[in-house]
């Protein structure tokens, strides 16, 4: 329990640099962040050395300051101090550019029954949240999305944890809290279309992009996400990647590289390596790659997902032995995933 307690630790950490900006205050940053929802635990923490890590953190002088105030937030909550917590988590509140990993972090559980004293921070969340939109027509839909990514990203990185633990008991209730995602997603698809920008802002309509990518129902919606991206009201990456999830799943060919695999297919040929999923002229992809917007390379993203792209493609050919044609819905590793 200690291990998995200690990797719970490290869940969402996906590099607060992103965030980083030059002064130690700063706005929030949701329409223009990245998805990722992370916090950087130190060591001394996890060595349940909460008094000491209060003590290292409050003379650190090099730290952002929203990172250093979660932290101590973190250390006195596991000390039973609650007014200590949230007198740091509000100091976090006011410099953060991100604060959606408060709702992400189980160390606030205790916190969080506490009404009168979570309902203040929830409330301080939302507002700058809202402060951060332009005009949107669906304000609600945009708070609802706002949570659903949350509990989106939170649950798939967990998973991804869980599979050093193939017998892990958790899994049930994992699939549980999936499934009622997949059907919360369904019935805003089909209530709402596609959230789009307009509707909900970049960071809701981000999260509604993302719940499809992650759900069964990328063929049932597509063409919404493809009118979306006709009128210009989707990020034309997560449009890219839609596309690309849409053909690894019917088995062709991908068109810009963002999807990778490792099955029991690829086994044969690469043991216990992702593999970028064959690419339809592979020749042009980094050039379609730019044109979608992408910053990186094919070879960059395939280094980022720790996969490789075979020798084949450079000579033109579209091996799809190595994965098949048939549908595939397990161990993907993908932008957005």
């Amino acid at each position: 329990m200690r291990k998995r307690h200690f990797l719970f630790f490290g869940l969402l950490c996906a590099a607060f640099a992103a965030f980083a900006q030059k002064d130690s205050c700063c706005t929030k940053n949701y329409e223009t962040a990245s998805y990722r929802i992370c916090f950087g635990p130190d060591s001394l923490h996890r060595q349940g050395e909460y008094l000491a890590s209060i003590e290292w953190l409050s003379n650190d002088t090099i730290a952002k300051d929203y990172l250093r105030y979660y932290q101590i937030a973190a250390d006195w909550i596991m000390l039973g101090q609650t007014d200590s917590a949230i007198k740091y988590l509000n100091r976090f509140i006011d410099c953060s550019p991100d604060d959606r990993m408060i709702f992400a972090d189980k160390r606030w559980v205790t916190l969080s029954s506490d009404s009168v004293k979570w309902t203040p921070i929830v409330k301080r969340v939302e507002e700058a949240y809202f402060a951060c939109l332009d005009s949107i027509t669906h304000k609600e839909l945009a708070l609802e999305l706002f949570y659903l990514g949350i509990e989106d990203q939170k649950s798939r990185v967990y998973r991804g944890i869980l599979m050093q633990f193939p017998d892990s008991s958790e899994y049930p209730a994992l699939d549980k809290e999936m499934y009622a995602l997949f059907a919360r997603t369904k019935k805003i698809y089909d209530i709402y279309g596609f959230p789009t920008i307009s509707m909900v802002g970049k960071c809701a309509s981000t999260s509604a992009f993302l719940l499809l990518q992650h759900s069964p129902y990328i063929r049932k919606y597509y063409k919404l996400i493809r009118q979306a991206y006709q009128n210009g009201e989707i990020d034309p990456v997560q449009y890219a990647m839609v596309t690309d999830r849409l053909l690894t799943e019917d088995g062709k060919p991908q068109l810009y590289g963002t999807q990778a695999i490792k099955s029991y297919r690829t086994e044969k040929y690469f043991p216990d390596q992702y593999i970028i999923w064959p690419i339809k002229d592979f020749a042009n992809v980094n050039q379609r790659r730019a044109e979608m917007g992408f910053s990186q390379t094919v070879e960059e993203n395939a280094k980022r997902l720790d996969a490789i792209i075979p020798e084949e493609y450079y000579a033109g050919k579209v091996p799809m032995r190595y994965v098949g044609r048939e549908r595939v819905r397990y161990r993907w590793k993908g932008m957005g995933f």
